[in-house]
């Protein structure tokens, strides 16, 4: 259920809008992902069924390690398109409701308390990339949550896995 609704729906609600995304003058296409897709050792699409158990934070990582390969796709298959960019990002850790009553991510948030931010703290990167001049953001890149470009996990620019992915998504 994780990676379908971090990875598949926003891959469908990409392609259902791209015609209108693709009329823009100026679009950009911004993943939500997470530092989380660092821990992720390797993509989904070595288990396209499922069948193994991953447990919910490993299912976390791997969906957003997916999000940010999805950015990679989507900045190579979008080159000819100069008026549309896309980026993933990592908000931070938000004190939010997120995983309550997961196995795991309880005693997560009780060891990353100290680390949390605010709402409009989590937002910041979401609203730096909306925000900034088109042409300061670099496609298919991954930012964090202060804004700075940041190097994403291998895989996420890993060309053999990312093409996987697409034919799987």
């Amino acid at each position: 259920m994780t990676f379908t609704i971090n990875h598949f729906g926003h891959f469908y609600l990409t392609y259902l809008l791209f015609s209108i995304i693709n009329k823009s003058s100026e679009a950009r296409i911004l993943n939500l992902s997470s530092a989380g897709h660092f821990q992720a050792s390797e993509s989904l699409v070595n288990d396209p069924k499922c069948d193994q158990s991953w447990g919910s934070l490993n299912s976390y990582t791997k969906s957003k390690l997916a999000n940010v390969m999805f950015t990679s796709a989507l900045a190579d298959r979008l080159s000819s398109h100069k008026h549309i960019k896309t980026a993933s990002l990592h908000p931070g850790i938000v004190d939010s409701e997120f995983g309550t009553g997961v196995s795991g991510i309880t005693c997560f948030k009780c060891f990353c308390c100290c680390l949390y931010v605010d709402n409009e703290a989590g937002a910041r990167t979401s609203l730096f990339l909306s925000r900034v001049k088109f042409e300061e953001i670099r496609s298919g890149a991954y930012y964090d949550s202060n804004t700075a470009l940041k190097e994403m996990n291998p895989l996420g620019n890993d060309k053999k896995e990312i093409q996987r992915l697409w034919e799987l998504s």
